[in-house]
């Protein structure tokens, strides 16, 4: 009966949104909507789709039941939650909201906009306010939890992360007669062997971005997963002034060990027919570096491993994303909007008896920072179990983009330099140099 009575409640809440507070949905999904200005009230930036309206929807009912009701009782029944679409890399559209008094109370975005607008102080440091290093890190995954932080500040709560694995065709291996490679030697050993097999037309052994289009500056980050594969980094991480914390002062990509050596190896195996000479082909060549957003794509015929190593003794580094949970710093109610979001972040849907977490990323094809939340891999096919349990695997030897204030722009610079490396502009010293220069540029308005 007690289920029966949990059903019916949760159809009520994602419907009407009556009981928790939630607005009208006819209002939730327009971009012009104004949230609510009280402290009543928490007002976040989340997508409208509609499995994802029911997850935050099922988490409010259990947050609300929890916090107005039983053992955390510490609100009034009054207490209500506003969603809408927010842009998860607005750095700028948050800062107007916040100069207009329109912004939400919470917002969830890419990590590294995090960082930058925190150092702006535009949303909190959690660890200030709320001693979440203290309470709530160990929950999550290490470089997760990082890569919201800057210095002794945490400015947001990890959700949906993803990375980038090793993968390839088992038939053209098979054929082949090779196995998936693990270090670069292999990789023009094995790259050889396949394209030997007479792949077909526009296929070829493994893909690297080597077209043009940068919109979304993937060239960058695949370009910075070699490097930190070399041992190498994008920007200092030194601590020359002894604070405890990387300097993070100087751009150090265009280091001719690391990062004009990964551009070298990246031109050796398009020169070696190896590699597509226009575009990225993920999925369409035998080796590729599988993003996690491929998890429900994936059907039998699979291999998949860690990145290989790059150098003797090498870790098998890959880069992270992430999007975290922050509190704007104009929240009506701070702590309200901190005690939801740690709430979303690592609590379970009483219904269901799934992480919220799990229950979003196994949706998208993401995965969770919350350690709890990894152990789960129900999955259709043995593929997609097998490329989730590398995929979390790999995300705990994972990387993230440096928390800058100016990344956004560091990271254009960087991938028009890989770019034109790859495609003959520039040799690799010299485009790299002349954006680190640029890069350099942008590091000293912030220091």
């Amino acid at each position: 009966m007690k289920k029966v009575l949990l059903v019916c409640l949760a159809l009520i809440i994602a419907l009407s949104s009556m009981f928790t507070g939630c607005t009208d949905p006819a209002t939730q999904g327009d971009e012009s909507a104004t949230p609510p200005r009280d402290k009543n009230t928490v007002a976040i930036w989340w997508s409208q789709e509609a499995g994802d309206l029911r997850i935050i929807n099922d988490a409010w009912y259990d947050f609300y039941e929890l916090y107005t009701k039983g053992e955390e009782k510490k609100y009034s029944e009054e207490i209500k939650m506003f969603t809408f679409p927010g842009d998860p890399g607005g750095t700028t559209t948050l800062e107007m909201q916040i100069a207009g008094g329109t912004a939400p109370d919470l917002v969830k975005m890419d990590h590294v906009y995090i960082t930058a607008l925190g150092q702006k102080g535009n949303v909190l440091d959690l660890n200030e306010k709320f001693q979440a290093n203290e309470t709530i890190k160990d929950l999550f995954i290490e470089s997760c939890w990082e890569s919201s932080s800057y210095k002794a500040a945490t400015y947001g709560i990890p959700f949906d992360a993803n990375t980038i694995i090793w993968g390839g065709k088992k038939e053209a291996l098979d054929n082949a007669g090779v196995q998936l490679p693990t270090t670069y030697e292999q990789m023009l050993d094995v790259g050889g062997k396949l394209k030997a097999l007479n792949l077909g037309e526009n296929v070829y052994p493994y893909t690297l971005p080597c077209g043009t289009d940068t919109r979304f500056n993937w060239p960058a980050f695949v370009f910075m997963f070699y490097v930190w594969r070399l041992g190498g980094d994008v920007v200092n991480m030194e601590d020359n002034d002894g604070d405890g914390y990387p300097d993070m002062d100087k751009a150090i990509f265009n280091n001719s060990e690391t990062g004009v050596r990964a551009l070298q190896m990246m031109i050796e195996m398009k020169d070696a027919g190896l590699i597509s000479p226009t575009e990225y082909q993920e999925g369409g060549s035998v080796l590729c570096d599988y993003g996690t957003w491929r998890l429900n794509t994936f059907t039998e015929g699979m291999e998949f491993d860690l990145l290989p190593s790059l150098k003797d003794g090498g870790e098998r580094w890959s880069g992270l994303g992430l999007f975290s949970l922050s509190v704007v710093s104009t929240a009506m109610n701070k702590e309200l909007a901190y005690d939801f979001a740690v709430h979303l972040a690592t609590g379970k849907n009483s219904m269901s008896d799934e992480y919220y977490q799990y229950t979003f990323t196994k949706s998208h094809s993401l995965l969770p920072s919350l350690k709890a939340a990894t152990e789960t891999s129900n999955f259709k096919t043995e593929t997609q179990t097998k490329f989730w349990e590398v995929s979390i695997e790999q995300l705990e030897l994972s990387k993230y983009r440096p928390a800058v204030p100016c990344w956004p722009g560091i990271e254009e610079l960087l991938s028009k330099a890989v770019s034109d490396a790859l495609n003959g502009v520039k040799e690799p010293t010299e485009a790299l140099n002349t954006a680190a220069k640029a890069a350099d540029e942008m590091l000293a308005q912030y220091r």
